[in-house]
């Protein structure tokens, strides 16, 4: 989970770049990698920059997805991508974390466009990236229907038919 927690904060603060000075390209081995190192330090503050001005990195989450923010039911400790993603980048910042909740994705992308929170974690669609900028894909999933034992629906061809009614979270 670690290593996972460490390449979405690097793609995130890829997403950030634009921030920072711009590339230096060099053709030797050991220049190269200083350059390398140069953009990475450059990239880096830029990125801190930009998320400093509120004094605290602001993740919008919404309970109830593992993508977003579940509790522990005994502790009440919470956890899920967007939240440890959070936490994770907000201690490499070196900057306090306020967890932004909602009661559903929707919102989280409202405040996302109206400043009010930083970032959140969610899945790229072509109307969501008219309004907000995703990073390259972290994660793919797979999603279907759930349903019980013995069902007549096993394919998505049983389920695209007429008189078929499923719910959808929102």
């Amino acid at each position: 989970m670690a290593a996972f927690l460490r390449l979405l904060c690097a793609c995130l603060l890829a997403m950030l770049a634009g921030c920072a000075a711009a590339p230096v390209a060099v053709s030797s081995a050991p220049a190269r990698e200083a350059a390398e190192a140069a953009n990475a330090a450059a990239f880096w503050f830029a990125a801190r920059g930009a998320l400093t001005s509120t004094g605290a990195l602001r993740v919008g989450v919404y309970a109830g997805s593992p993508s977003s923010l579940v509790r522990d039911p005994k502790t009440g400790k919470p956890a899920g991508v967007a939240h440890d993603l959070g936490v994770a980048l907000a201690q490499e910042f070196g900057m306090p974390l306020k967890v932004v909740e909602f009661e559903r994705l929707a919102l989280v992308l409202d405040a996302l466009k109206a400043g009010e929170v930083d970032f959140t974690f969610t899945n790229a669609t072509e109307m969501r990236a008219r309004d907000v900028d995703f990073t390259p894909t972290l994660l793919q999933l797979e999603l279907g229907f759930l349903v019980p034992a013995g069902s007549r629906l096993a394919s998505m061809a049983d389920v695209d038919q007429a008189g078929v009614r499923f719910g959808i979270s929102q």
